[in-house]
């Protein structure tokens, strides 16, 4: 007998044994042959899977139900839907997932609570903070935000009032628009005449006047740099 008949041979029969060893009603894909015991992890998820599929029976519901939790402030849960991309998002993977409802909603819970929890504690910071602008905080905002407008292009401007997000921004600006003004003329004062009250509501209007189709017409460079020559010849004051 050459060698590789013996080979062949010692091959068959440790075939021979193995499939000896293994009980005739456990599937060969399901059997360890090195440690002689069922793959039982295995044989589990392919049954769930058999079985599902053989009696419809996934755990994905055909359409996901919002169960938010009765612990949220249900006044931050307005405009929250199925359409919201972050929720959207989730309602995707969960299918993918095969994921229960009780398993779609507690998920959906543990994000939406972390992002209800970041807002409350920004909007906490904006309340601290306008508290420190003292009673005419809102109007102080205002004023430096129609000042910007007034004297700065409309990038710039918007970049600026991107900053203002703390009292000592508003403070500081506050500061910068003081030292351009006349002398004499201080954020507050109400010394103008009739004529300077009518011609600062004028570009009141104007600065916000918009075309036939709605559009601001200080998105027009021409129309925003004569404004801003009139503002300037007005000392116009936000």
């Amino acid at each position: 007998m050459s060698e590789e008949q013996q080979e062949q041979q010692q091959e068959q029969q440790q075939e021979q044994q193995q499939a000896a060893e293994r009980p005739e009603y456990v599937p060969e894909k399901f059997w360890n042959n090195e440690t002689k015991e069922v793959r039982l992890e295995d044989a589990f998820k392919s049954y769930t899977h058999l079985e599902q599929k053989m009696s419809g029976k996934a755990q994905a519901p055909e359409t996901y139900e919002l169960g938010f939790s009765s612990d949220f402030d249900k006044t931050m849960l307005e405009g929250l839907d199925a359409e919201t991309p972050l929720i959207a998002n989730l309602i995707e993977i969960a299918g993918k997932s095969d994921l229960s409802q009780d398993g779609f909603n507690g998920i959906l819970n543990a994000i939406v609570g972390s992002e209800l929890e970041q807002i409350a504690a920004v909007e906490e910071i904006k309340k601290q903070e306008m508290a420190l602008l003292g009673d005419h905080g809102p109007q102080r905002i205002k004023d430096m935000q129609l000042w910007l407008d007034a004297t700065l292009p409309e990038d710039e401007a918007a970049a600026l009032k991107g900053l203002m997000n703390s009292a000592k921004a508003i403070e500081a600006l506050e500061i910068i628009k003081k030292s351009t003004q006349k002398p004499g003329l201080n954020p507050g004062d109400d010394d103008l005449d009739n004529d300077d009250v009518q011609s600062h509501e004028e570009l009141k209007k104007r600065q916000f006047a918009t075309d036939e189709n709605g559009n601001r017409l200080m998105s027009n460079p021409a129309y925003r740099k004569q404004w801003q020559a009139d503002a300037a010849a007005a000392n116009f004051r936000a």
